[in-house]
């Protein structure tokens, strides 16, 4: 994800995109603040608010405030760290500063909270509720992610109820003192599974969630996403792609030089996958799954058939994927996702059966990526009590998917009684929004924004989602799945 263990296409502009985009929000620096538990630091609610500069750095335990150029008329825009406990159940312990990103309208506006599931990919980016109802945007890196982790990191304390306490703390500090009004929380994939699981235990921190293309899984791994890939989309256009990736591992060599010279340029290392050829074959192997996640029907035309050019081979597996997600730069950046899929949240369990007879490496054994010293072993009731809350608790949550993603395959069941709605988009992929549905699912999601929020959401007249899937963040998925049968 998750955003996916496929992805996006990694072109070297998408990668310049993420590479600034980190830039951005690392900004700011490191340095922390204190005060484990938020204050009621306004004696007099009903005092008149400040520059909103300086109502951020009156909050108790909030440093680092730093205000940015923001190309967008009647918006601020802010990063700031605010300052956690590593564990919630020991308030006064040691603490970890959290990252996060502010674009302020006003202080009457909605707040949107946006949970990256990740560090804090979204920077000054506005999300498509933002968008619709012209609110605030707090976007929170996940704690262990990037500049949001501990030192030392305990990682038994990455847990979904320890993530969801510091959303908590953060709007609560945040509505004692500045944004009294209406809260939405959001997120893409893991994202999005996030903004649930804070909802599963502060039910009423927000008014409603919009979760975009959030899976559940129940095993690490978890089979039943398998049987997505026998139905997905057309055969012609499935047994088209199992060819192409037939034909790229028999004509491997042709592209390794293409390959070698990116990995010279970029400086790659490929150590947690066995080594650059053994990368090379893990992402044609698993194209299936970022193909279907990423790219879909409008692609099949595309995929090069037999005879074609060595150079056509290599553009359409960089377009479908790439191997810069499987470096180690990258396998360290997600590396907290990795210990969560082992713990907690589970992963599917995946192998393209019609390649395997061609597989040169799939008995190689892989470093392994996760701390050590910790307990990895799966915990199946955390997904078990998520699913059991959401059937029977998970009011006003939105679940918003993509007919031909694979994840789609692992979709929350709402059950019977709860305020909820999930609407697919037809023929989308991990990038389903809102703005893709037909029209009248399109209908049903406003209406429903608005009846859980008492804003009419609109969408500007040339609307596009600001976050294209190729900024999305994504895991190398046959590295996460050959780790997860180790």
């Amino acid at each position: 994800m998750l955003v996916g263990f496929a992805v996006a296409a990694a072109d070297d502009a998408g990668v310049r995109a993420l590479s600034l985009l980190f830039t951005l929000v690392a900004c700011g620096g490191g340095g922390g603040g204190h005060g484990a538990v938020p204050d009621a630091s306004r004696p007099d609610a009903a005092a008149p608010l400040g520059d909103i500069a300086d109502e951020l750095r009156a909050i108790d335990g909030m440093s680092m405030v730093t205000e940015y150029d923001y190309d967008g008329p009647g918006y601020r825009f802010f990063s700031m760290l605010y300052t956690q406990p590593v564990d919630h159940d020991q308030p006064d312990g040691p603490t970890f500063s959290q990252m996060m990103t502010l674009i302020h309208r006003s202080y009457d506006a909605p707040t949107v909270l946006a949970t990256t599931g990740y560090w804090n990919y979204l920077g000054g980016s506005r999300t498509e509720p933002t968008v619709l109802l012209d609110a605030n945007q707090l976007v929170t890196e996940e704690r262990f992610f990037s500049d949001s982790r501990p030192d030392p990191a305990d990682w038994d304390k990455l847990r979904i109820r320890q993530a969801a306490a510091d959303h908590h703390r953060i709007i609560a500090a945040l509505k004692r003192r500045i944004y009294k009004g209406v809260w939405v929380s959001t997120g893409a994939s893991k994202g999005g599974m996030t903004s649930i699981y804070h909802k599963r235990f502060y039910p009423d921190d927000v008014d409603a969630v919009i979760a975009y293309v959030a899976p559940i899984s129940f095993g690490a791994p978890d089979d039943r996403y398998q049987a997505f890939f026998d139905t997905v989309g057309t055969s012609a256009c499935r047994q088209r792609l199992h060819d192409f990736q037939r034909m790229a591992l028999t004509r491997r060599d042709e592209i390794k030089p293409m390959i070698v010279d990116l990995v010279n340029q970029e400086g790659y290392q490929f150590s947690y996958s066995g080594g650059l050829d053994t990368a090379i074959e893990d992402e044609i192997a698993g194209l299936e799954w970022s193909f279907w996640q990423y790219m879909g029907t409008q692609f099949c035309n595309s995929i090069p058939q037999a005879g074609a050019t060595a150079a056509a081979i290599y553009n359409f597996i960089d377009q479908d994927g790439g191997l810069t997600f499987s470096a180690d730069r990258y396998v360290d950046l997600f590396m907290p996702y990795y210990f969560q899929a082992d713990v907690e949240l589970g992963y599917p369990g995946y192998e393209a059966s019609y390649v395997q007879d061609l597989l040169l490496y799939k008995d190689v054994v892989r470093p392994d990526p996760l701390p050590s010293g910790f307990d990895h072993t799966y915990d199946p009731s955390a997904m078990a009590d998520i699913a059991d809350w959401v059937k029977h608790n998970g009011d006003d949550i939105m679940y918003i998917y993509g007919e031909y993603d694979p994840w789609f395959a692992g979709a929350f069941e709402l059950g019977t009684t709860t305020n909820a709605v999930e609407l697919v988009a037809a023929q989308a992929t991990h990038g389903a929004s809102i703005s893709q549905l037909s029209s009248a699912d399109r209908d049903t999601a406003l209406s429903t924004i608005e009846a859980w929020t008492g804003v009419q959401p609109s969408f500007p007249a040339a609307f596009a989602r600001p976050l294209p899937p190729r900024y999305t963040p994504r895991p190398p998925p046959w590295l996460l799945l050959r780790h997860a049968h180790r």
